[in-house]
């Protein structure tokens, strides 16, 4: 059985999608989601 890695790239809210009051569905908890 072989394994699959997902690689997922966070970064802060730009002022845009603030304006837009963009909800975020990840939480960190440290370097990990």
């Amino acid at each position: 059985m072989s394994s699959v890695k997902v690689a997922v790239r966070v970064r802060p809210f730009n002022n845009r999608e603030i304006a837009r009051e963009a909800q975020c569905i990840i939480e960190m908890a440290g370097n990990t989601t």
